[in-house]
């Protein structure tokens, strides 16, 4: 009998009550079989004896065989449980527009983010706290996304609290404007304030416009409480928060209504913290035409566009914040003229916007100019968020990083040609 023939015909050694699924051959007399109930895998061989019949055998295994098998069988878990998801987002797509909305406005607020270069080369701390912190924090609810994706829901509730964490962290330090306190953090030598009590929370209400937010919609205390809630999976407080409850079987898999309660936790995170930011960085609701007046020589981290701002009022679809941010944000007459003096700014004209293209690409003539841009483009900051809109903004915080962002969108559009080598020896 061939050993795909075998399969089903024996029983697991194991648990004995589920029968055994063929996977692959590994020789011709030996196959790695799966049980069905238990989902363990066993080697197995089919010996002839001298009567001329064959017997199945389980073969002892080697650690690194284990190990093999042991991704194997990871592997055909995560395309399962990928596969159950894909299956529920074609049914319920409708379902998904309150994450996607959350994301997307969250994304938007890369934008705000100033990047200053480091002041030599071989520092690996960057300038400026709230650029790390924030491309964390964005890693960390990255992360989140996909752990629930793949059935590690606990996990995925972790990773948001973590997110939570390093965005406040990083509020704080924007702030307090304190460059030491984030060095001693970063170097591990000094610990970040609590998160409740009279932690990071409450420090931040020291920001005009977000105490006047959680007056009028108690954001301080629904944060405390989903923070509270985040924790439960750290410290496996109660069923709910396990991974047998979450699960409900055997090992990770799509589970409709643990995907459900991450989506709802998710977006009122995502709510919360971007709360946070708005009222930090206020000019997020209060747009401009910005490439229209700036070009390429705009104040960095001050405005967003149109259709950016738009984006970042989505993310708090049917929540009460948005109102209130509005009245807050929009009540003060002291952005609502600063706003309107950009607006009627005269808008650059289209020459004036290839200008500054040109002067960056005869700039890159120059052999020290050229290194410091390759420089930057292989850092993975400016790989992490590749949008145009992006790259339009970071360039105009100093001529370094302006023209790191101008070499990518001119390698976008083709502007960069290569020189010849009599062109490169004059150069």
């Amino acid at each position: 009998m061939s050993l795909e023939r075998m399969s089903g015909k024996s029983v697991c050694a194991k648990c004995f009550r589920g029968t055994m699924k063929f996977l692959r051959k590994r020789t011709d007399d030996h196959a790695f079989f799966q049980c069905s109930h238990c989902g363990k895998i066993d080697e197995l061989a089919i010996l002839k004896g001298s009567d001329g019949k064959c017997s199945m055998f389980l073969i002892p295994k080697e650690w690194e065989e284990v190990l093999d098998e042991s991704v194997e069988g990871l592997i055909k878990q995560l395309q399962g449980a990928a596969h159950a998801l894909g299956d529920w987002r074609d049914k319920k797509q409708e379902s998904l527009v309150p994450l996607q909305s959350a994301i997307s406005g969250w994304k938007e607020f890369q934008n705000i983010i100033y990047y200053f270069p480091l002041a030599h080369p071989d520092e690996e701390l960057a300038k400026f706290p709230w650029q790390f912190t924030f491309i964390e924090a964005d890693r960390e609810l990255t992360a989140s996304r996909s752990f629930a994706a793949l059935g590690f829901y606990k996990d995925a509730f972790k990773a948001l609290r973590s997110y939570m964490e390093l965005a406040l962290f990083g509020l704080f330090i924007f702030q307090r404007t304190d460059e030491a306190y984030f060095h001693g953090w970063f170097s591990g030598t000094k610990q970040a304030p609590p998160v409740t009590g009279d932690g990071l929370i409450r420090l931040l209400l020291k920001n005009k416009y977000l105490g006047q937010v959680d007056q009028r919609t108690d954001w301080a205390n629904r944060l405390i409480a989903e923070y509270r809630h985040l924790s439960n999976f750290i410290h496996s407080r109660g069923k709910e928060a396990s991974n047998l409850w979450l699960w409900q079987q055997r090992g990770p898999a799509f589970n409709e209504s643990a995907w459900n309660e991450w989506i709802t936790n998710a977006v009122l995170t995502v709510q919360l913290m971007s709360v946070a930011v708005v009222c930090h960085f206020p000019r997020c609701l209060l747009p401009v035409s910005y490439f229209e007046k700036f070009g390429f020589n705009g104040p960095a981290g001050s405005f967003l566009d149109h259709e950016q701002t738009q984006v970042v009022r989505a993310l708090f679809s049917n929540s009460e914040f948005l109102k209130v941010l509005d009245d807050v944000i929009r009540g003060d007459a002291e952005l609502q003229a600063e706003n309107a003096g950009v607006e009627h700014l005269p808008d650059l004209p289209a020459e004036d916007i290839k200008k500054t293209l040109d002067r960056f690409i005869e700039s890159l003539k120059n052999p020290a100019q050229l290194q410091q841009v390759k420089n930057a483009l292989a850092d993975e900051r400016f790989r992490e968020f590749p949008t145009v809109q992006w790259s339009i903004v970071l360039n105009m915080q100093r001529s370094f990083v302006r023209n790191a962002c101008l070499a990518l969108i001119a390698e976008k559009l083709d502007l960069l040609q290569k020189a010849t080598p009599e062109e490169a020896q004059q150069a």
